[in-house]
Formats: C-alpha cells, sequence, structure tokens
C-alpha cells in the first residue's frame, strides 16, 4: 500500500510512469513486506511491472510462503534494510519481533 497500490492489477498502471511513482512512493516509506501471488507473479507482474520488480528483486529477499488450499500460494519477501531474520516458530514465516527470536511469539 506504500507504493500507492492495495495490490498491482495487470492492466492497470502499468506504465513507466505509474511504476516510477510507485517505487518513489515505497522509497518514502517503510515497507518490510511484500507479498506475491506465486502463480502470477512470473506470468503476470514480472512482465507487465518490470521497474516494480527490478526494485523488489534487489531490495527483498524471499523469506517465505503461504497457502490457501492447495493453489493459492503467497510469497512473501523481507526488506533487506529491515533487518528482519526472526522466524515465527509456529508458521516458519518471517517476523520482525524479537520475541520471536526469542521463541515467545505464538
Amino acid at each position: 500500500m506504500a507504493g500507492g497500490h492495495v495490490w498491482f492489477v495487470p492492466g492497470y498502471g502499468i506504465g513507466r510512469s505509474a511504476q516510477e511513482l510507485a517505487i518513489a512512493r515505497i522509497r518514502n516509506h517503510r515497507v518490510p513486506l511484500v507479498l506475491t501471488d506465486l502463480a502470477l507473479y512470473d506470468v503476470n507482474y514480472r512482465p507487465l511491472f518490470p521497474l516494480v520488480a527490478e526494485y523488489v528483486q534487489h531490495h527483498y529477499d524471499r523469506r517465505g510462503e503461504f497457502r490457501f488450499g492447495e493453489d493459492t500460494g503467497v510469497g512473501v519477501f523481507v526488506a533487506r534494510a529491515a533487518g528482519w531474520t526472526a522466524t515465527d516458530p509456529a508458521t516458519g514465516l518471517p517476523c520482525g519481533s524479537s520475541a520471536a527470536a526469542h521463541g515467545s511469539v505464538r
């Protein structure tokens, strides 16, 4: 949402200037997580939003995924600058809480 979008929709806001504006907004806010639809990311988002995809590639690391049923997977990317090293013991997903590093997050 820091990029000015709840999500990037193929066919909407795909122009260079719209992508540059989204990246500028992301740079001006603390954006520790990027969530992606794993089934569509390489097929739709990377080709349609190449500037945003490149920004994510250079500033975020894929650190996990979670699933909704059998077909829908969501990739979890964490900003390198966030410094998150902990993972939630119950889910294995990245966690920005220092409590997770000590096993006290449930």
